[in-house]
């Protein structure tokens, strides 16, 4: 199959895919969180790729990688597009405060269990960074499955406020600690060999990326046509993310940058984000096509053990550090403190991060990752989803 045609292909289920996201009207609690965990579309994409039937074969899946590149900054751009200075003015401090408290508890934490597992239990040939970057990971909710929450489930106003919050907040954090762990990475390559060269280096991609800003920016007012000005936001964006895969730095922390640089320019960036939110859920469903054909299967006894480690360890360490926080922070009592289980679901964010990291470094361990966080999807969404429909009934029955 040439690319043109599996491209056609892709295309084609991905607008599918985003009708059908539309129409999804399940009754069951149960087969709701399968659902929307998107596990169908991963093995859809598994079964397509060179793994398995190879309907997309090896070398045309490397002549899509741009595509594929452009989906995961898609997802880093967007993240970036909504965190304009204006927009965080908005909320309390507090809020802020609490959600940086949890994340650094959380990947904190998280990064000492993976790293004592797999040291003195598992054995796997994890490196620091790869430990680091599997927490980040870790660290962040899904927004998908708390929105299908708060529509199904009739969360009350204040509570859905929080969750909203919390789940965008610590995806921005996600992020940010991703890219960061990339560029620890380069610096500690690069320590000893012509250091100021190699500093030089890494600052030129920040360089271009501000450059970018400034061209959409300076052009922008001078564009009559909406096409015009996507054409202009597409042909950056993909700058963008070519400068990142050739500096070997994160693509959807580079994308991020762009769109933040954005949110906060004269440009009307509400308006950006409008137009291109439409293709939103289109690329959602490319990313998990495209997590399918990278996933490698494994039945290695130390890896399912790991993953049983990072579920479990996870969900834990996520309930007890939102647990103690509210109760620090909430003396009001008006946020049950046990709601951080529903911040436990794993969304396309998690999924973009360690495509992210495997297309940057290609290794074994990033591979591993990729399928450990694949197979933490559906328990995590279905614990959250369930969660959540049990604490609300037994508060519905406590106001009666």
């Amino acid at each position: 199959m040439t690319a043109l045609l599996s491209l056609a292909i892709l295309v084609l289920i991905a607008y599918l895919g985003s009708l059908l996201y539309r129409k999804i009207n399940i009754d069951s609690i149960w087969l709701k969180g399968v659902v929307y965990s998107g596990v169908f579309y991963i093995i859809l994409g598994y079964l397509i790729g060179p793994k398995a039937l190879r309907l997309v074969t090896e070398s045309v899946f490397h002549e899509l990688n741009i595509l594929f590149s452009l989906v995961l900054g898609w997802s880093g751009f967007l993240t970036g597009l909504q965190l304009s200075f204006k927009g965080l003015k908005r909320f309390p401090g507090k809020y802020y405060t609490q959600v940086s408290i949890i994340f650094t508890i959380v990947l904190v934490l998280l990064s000492t269990t993976l790293w004592i597992s797999d040291r003195y239990l598992i054995n796997l040939p994890f490196s620091l960074q790869a430990i680091i970057m599997f927490a980040v990971i870790g660290s962040i909710s899904s927004p998908i499955m708390l929105g299908v929450l708060m529509k199904d489930q009739q969360i009350p106003g204040k509570m859905a406020y929080r969750l909203q919050f919390n789940s965008a907040y610590d995806n921005v954090l996600g992020v940010l600690a991703g890219g960061m762990v990339f560029i620890a990475g380069t610096a500690f390559y690069w320590h000893g060999e012509e250091s100021m060269l190699k500093g030089l280096q890494m600052l030129f991609p920040y360089g271009v990326v501000g450059a970018a800003i400034f061209m959409y920016s300076y052009i922008y007012e001078n564009m009559k046509t909406g096409q015009e000005k996507f054409l202009l936001f597409i042909s950056l964006l993909i700058i963008t993310i070519g400068i990142a895969y050739k500096f070997s730095q994160s693509i959807l922390f580079f994308s991020f940058l762009f769109g933040f640089g954005l949110a906060n320019s004269k440009i009307p960036s509400r308006q950006l984000y409008r137009d291109i939110q439409e293709l939103e859920k289109p690329l959602y469903i490319l990313l998990l096509i495209f997590t399918g054909i990278n996933l490698k299967l494994y039945s290695e006894p130390a890896i399912l053990i790991f993953a049983v480690v990072f579920i479990v360890f996870r969900l834990i360490i996520k309930y007890v550090s939102e647990s103690t926080v509210y109760i620090v922070s909430e003396k009001d009592q008006t946020i049950p403190h046990t709601i951080g289980i529903a911040g436990i679901g794993i969304g396309g964010l998690a999924l973009a991060m360690a495509l992210d990291y495997l297309i940057i470094y290609n290794t074994q361990t990033a591979s591993i990752i990729l399928f450990i966080i694949v197979v933490s999807l559906v328990p995590n969404d279905l614990l959250s989803i369930v969660y959540i429909k049990k604490a609300l009934t037994k508060r519905k029955k406590l106001n009666r």
